[in-house]
């Protein structure tokens, strides 16, 4: 289930991170497992080869560095904004669990746990619809974007990555405005006109799922990374969204690969 992916797996406890490695090896057949014995190093990983992780296991009552924390700096990195992240805890009231969720964990796995019960819940990551579709693109080029919202306020930046199911932004004065989990708006590309209608903008409808500082103390400390997942387009936001993500993966194809 997971032999070709790279884990990370964060505990301060040596034998959770034992049961961990034994139920990821033993019952979803993955070999390749990174090990952090605290947040610290969690966060170092994550920024040292984040490109390379494909999930995060991480247990969230740690000292100094906190399982939220890393979780924070995850999705804070363009290269793990998307990476499953499975929040491991003693934590069963519903606050927590809610709060984690807003923070973009993929799973909730509560402390003692059972083999069955972890191979469930990557299970389910694993069958989510938008899981299997996302297949996101790093976009080259130099698109104009602008995150427009119902009350006229207009946020610019740059894409990063898309897929069928959202875009990964980078706004630059996203903190003079104020960004809100859930709030909706409008992300608008300027594209070539081999995406039809003249060169008409890319109009994307959605919904922000996940908000970051990117610098808050020091310079660029005004942008921050924005999760907008989309919602409700019509047919022909679709399609063209379809032709433009065939666009980025040609720009990021190496020629014989």
């Amino acid at each position: 289930m997971l032999s070709n992916k790279v884990v990370l797996v964060v505990d301060d406890s040596s034998t959770v991170r034992a049961i961990l490695r034994d139920v990821l090896r033993r019952y979803l057949d993955c070999r390749n497992i990174l090990e952090a014995a605290n947040g610290q190093e969690a966060v170092q990983l994550i920024h040292e080869q984040g490109k390379e992780i494909d999930w995060i296991f991480c247990d969230w009552e740690m000292p100094e560095v906190t399982g939220d924390q890393v979780l924070a700096e995850a999705r804070k990195n363009p290269a793990t904004a998307h990476t499953p992240f499975v929040m491991i805890t003693v934590r069963a009231d519903r606050e927590s669990l809610m709060r984690a969720v807003e923070s973009g964990v993929d799973a909730y796995v509560i402390k003692p746990f059972t083999a069955p019960t972890l191979v469930k819940k990557v299970r389910a990551v694993l069958g989510r619809p938008e899981k299997r579709r996302a297949g996101r693109v790093k976009v080259l080029g130099d698109y104009k974007i602008s995150l427009g919202f119902g009350d006229g306020a207009l946020c610019q930046g740059k894409l990063y990555d898309i897929s069928a199911t959202g875009a990964l932004l980078r706004i630059e004065n996203g903190l003079d405005r104020g960004v809100a989990l859930y709030e909706r708006g409008v992300l608008t590309v300027s594209v070539d006109s081999d995406l039809g209608e003249a060169g008409a903008p890319l109009e994307l409808p959605g919904e922000v799922v996940r908000v970051a500082a990117e610098n808050p103390y020091g310079e660029g400390r005004n942008r921050i990374s924005i999760a907008l997942r989309f919602v409700e387009l019509n047919d022909k936001q679709q399609q063209r969204l379809v032709a433009f993500l065939k666009k980025c993966r040609k720009r990021t194809t190496v020629p014989g690969e």
